[in-house]
């Protein structure tokens, strides 16, 4: 390894170590809070703090260090593609969307238009990490009415778009099932790939949240879909009732 990649290497590291830190020591200090206010934290629900290192188990840094010697090659200097989405998130998409009439809730987006509710959820790519990120975004539409009358239920919270009638990820053949990711290095173009994103948005995304409120279009969908609707929101309201009974035994 020469003097500049072992550079490299620990300076990943070094980044590693400081954002392990900053989400325990943030951590730390939401529980200082909670424990002042008599709140004490629930049993079987854990924290990073509070997770005991199974024995033999690696920690943190033996996994990137498997991790590097799989790569070949360190991570590109940058923020963590995991921070790039959060910023990508908070910095643009959040305000372009409010200007749009949306709410927000971490990262699901929601408009109401009163019978009709459309969605927006940023999905993080389960395996980011700091060679390589990427997200995913998931639209979606609700119908009040016709999803009350299916079994299902409604709630002002922001509706994620995997639990609308309607769903579908954004992508440039929205006519196409695609499950379509944005992957992206630590050295990129935040400014140019968020405007990829908004173009996108524009030209293919919200035609398609649109064409779904057309009456007709509702009324054959349900025509087609119903029986199978029904089922879906039987299972949706059983797992809403199997977590509220759960989370009342840990209570």
């Amino acid at each position: 390894m020469t003097p500049d990649e072992n550079k490299k290497r620990i300076d990943a590291k070094s980044r590693g170590d400081q954002f392990v830190d900053g989400v325990r020591a943030k951590l730390a200090r939401h529980l200082e809070r909670q424990k002042k206010k008599g709140i004490e934290p629930k049993p079987g629900k854990l924290t990073i703090i509070q997770i005991p290192k199974k024995e033999g188990a690696p920690d943190w840094r033996e996994n990137l260090a498997k991790t590097m010697a799989e790569r070949k090659n360190p991570p590109l200097p940058g923020p963590h593609p995991t921070l790039l989405i959060d910023a990508l998130v908070r910095d643009y998409l959040t305000p372009y969307l409010k200007g749009l009439g949306f709410r927000k809730k971490a990262r699901r987006f929601w408009r109401d238009h009163g019978e009709i509710v459309d969605a927006i959820t940023v999905w993080k790519y389960e395996y980011n990490d700091a060679w390589e990120g990427g997200f995913a975004i998931e639209l979606g539409v609700y119908w009040k009415k016709h999803q009350l009358e299916l079994g299902g239920h409604y709630a002002d919270d922001p509706m994620p778009p995997h639990h609308c009638l309607l769903n579908h990820r954004l992508t440039k053949e929205m006519d196409k099932i695609n499950d379509h990711w944005w992957k992206f290095k630590p050295n990129v173009d935040l400014r140019a790939l968020v405007e990829e994103v908004i173009a996108d948005l524009e030209r293919h995304g919200f035609p398609w949240l649109k064409s779904r409120h057309n009456p007709r279009y509702i009324r054959e969908y349900l025509e087609k879909h119903g029986e199978r609707l029904r089922r879906m929101a039987k299972y949706f309201e059983e797992s809403r009732a199997a977590r509220e009974k759960m989370n009342q035994q840990r209570s």
